[in-house]
């Protein structure tokens, strides 16, 4: 099994929430776990949850706002969590299982990811790269996408970094683009990541590609 998803979710991880599974973003509309799934990627990710642990979600999550927001299928862009959601949150956010399908869905994430980074034009060998871009699009797609227009896919590591840090908008987060090509050019592009709290050897199935913006940090 390739190391790519989990180094991805390693790098963009750490910089959406220090590698916290129970995250959550209060001074937003519902923002949850490890890679920060704003508004109706939390709503999606709560469903995911509720299928694939079930048992969990009985216990933890069912009786909260946000679980019947997310069952009625309503719009959570402007969905703020409250204390009960997010004491909810945590207590299910604890459970292995519950890391289980935040890794499912990352990895759909990073399905959606990696086809967006073919269709332009970054090299499959350029993972590092890959990453990197990832780490903008989740953030901000729109941003992510001037940056490439600013470069190209065949960009290196180090000129993503530099024009990220100029884009009028990424710039308000070096410490993000910082971190994430601190942790890339530092890498092999081949190694597991060290444990960052990752669950088994393969994540449960049902998590949903998407390409819509999820939250900045």
């Amino acid at each position: 099994m390739s190391n790519q998803s989990p180094d991805a979710m390693n790098v963009i991880g750490r910089v959406e929430s220090n590698h916290n599974w129970a995250a959550i973003n209060p001074s937003d509309p519902i923002t949850l776990g490890m890679m920060q799934w704003y508004g109706n990627r939390a709503k999606g990710l709560i469903l995911l949850g509720k299928q694939n642990d079930p048992s969990g979600y009985s216990q933890y999550f069912s009786q909260t706002t946000a679980a019947q927001q997310a069952e009625a299928n309503a719009d959570m862009s402007y969905y703020y969590v409250n204390q009960d959601d997010e004491q909810s949150w945590h207590a299910w956010a604890a459970t292995d299982s519950n890391h289980q399908f935040q890794q499912a869905q990352w990895e759909s994430d990073f399905t959606a990811y990696q086809g967006v980074c073919d269709s332009h034009g970054f090299p499959s060998q350029n993972i590092r790269e890959r990453i990197f871009f990832m780490t903008m699009y989740h953030q901000s797609p729109e941003s992510a996408f001037r940056v490439l227009g600013s470069v190209s896919g065949t960009a290196s590591l180090q000129l993503l970094h530099t024009t990220a840090l100029n884009d009028s908008v990424l710039r308000s987060y070096p410490n993000r683009y910082n971190t994430a090509y601190d942790m890339l050019v530092n890498w092999d592009g081949t190694s597991a990541p060290p444990d960052f709290g990752q669950v088994g050897d393969a994540p449960a199935s049902g998590g949903n590609p998407s390409n819509n913006n999820i939250t900045s940090t």
